[in-house]
């Protein structure tokens, strides 16, 4: 999202905050963040991202995780915002290989709690109304390693809902419709 987007999303992560429906807030960027990924080569824009960027994280029990672990009442979360390439420039996209994501995914600690990516792995809530998979074989092995308790991700629309697999429940908490439409009560 935009500027605009996102300090929409600072003011409803705000309103949630303070009427106690929840005690913290944990999250991760996506493709469409191009705002939060610091790639702007020009000093001025490259600013104006880094102080949207605080603006986001800035504030108690927020918790944006780009490759990055927290805590949370105990429990230990990770977060990742990449996904594989997609076809047009968007933000957080590598290659789904051992040396794109696959690194990123081996950021992953082997005691996990909660993952949190955009990226869906394979296999899991991740095919589209037009039999596409978009999802990413590496993460689905790195996910097969750490066997996080739950895994949340939102990349694929269609996809929304849960599944199992072992000890992991996988869960697409996607809330848009393939037409970018916010249609689906978020998750909390």
């Amino acid at each position: 999202g935009g500027k605009d987007e996102v300090l929409r999303f600072i003011e409803w992560t705000d309103q949630l905050l303070a009427s106690g429906t929840v005690q913290h807030v944990v999250f991760v960027a996506g493709n469409h963040e191009l705002s939060l990924q610091l790639t702007a080569k020009h000093p001025r824009v490259r600013q104006c991202q880094e102080e949207l960027k605080r603006a986001l994280t800035d504030r108690p029990n927020v918790h944006y995780l780009e490759d990055s672990p927290c805590e949370v009442l105990g429990l230990q979360f990770y977060g990742s915002p990449w996904t594989k390439l997609c076809g047009r420039d968007w933000a957080f996209q590598l290659p789904d290989a051992p040396e794109g994501l696959g690194a990123k995914w081996a950021l992953i600690p082997e005691r996990v709690d909660v993952l949190v990516t955009r990226q869906p792995p394979l296999g899991q809530r991740d095919q589209e109304d037009c039999k596409l998979v978009r999802s990413s074989q590496t993460l689905q092995r790195r996910v097969a390693e750490v066997r996080p308790l739950v895994h949340v991700f939102g990349h694929i629309h269609a996809g929304r809902g849960l599944s199992h697999a072992g000890s992991t429940t996988f869960i697409n908490a996607a809330v848009c419709d393939d037409d970018y439409k916010a249609v689906q009560r978020p998750i909390v």
